[in-house]
C-alpha cells in the first residue's frame, strides 16, 4: 500500500501538481460521456504555473 503525506504545497512542488492535474484531466476526459471544450493541456502551460504559484503564494498560506 502506497504511503502518502498530505501538507501544503511549496514553489517546489509547482512541476509535481501540474503533472498531477493534467492526469486527472485525461482521466476524466478518457472515463466521461461529456465532451470537453476546454484545453486539455491547460496545467502544463505556463498559464497553469503561474495559476498554481499564486495559489501557492497567495491562497494556500498558513494562518
Amino acid at each position: 500500500m502506497n504511503e502518502y503525506l498530505i501538507r501544503l504545497a511549496e514553489a517546489e512542488d509547482i512541476e509535481k501538481i501540474q503533472q498531477l492535474s493534467q492526469e486527472l484531466m485525461e482521466y476524466e476526459k478518457d472515463n466521461s460521456t461529456k465532451e470537453y471544450m476546454f484545453n486539455m493541456n491547460w496545467a502544463l502551460t505556463e498559464q497553469g504555473y503561474n495559476n498554481y504559484k499564486s495559489n501557492i503564494e497567495n491562497d494556500w498560506k498558513k494562518e
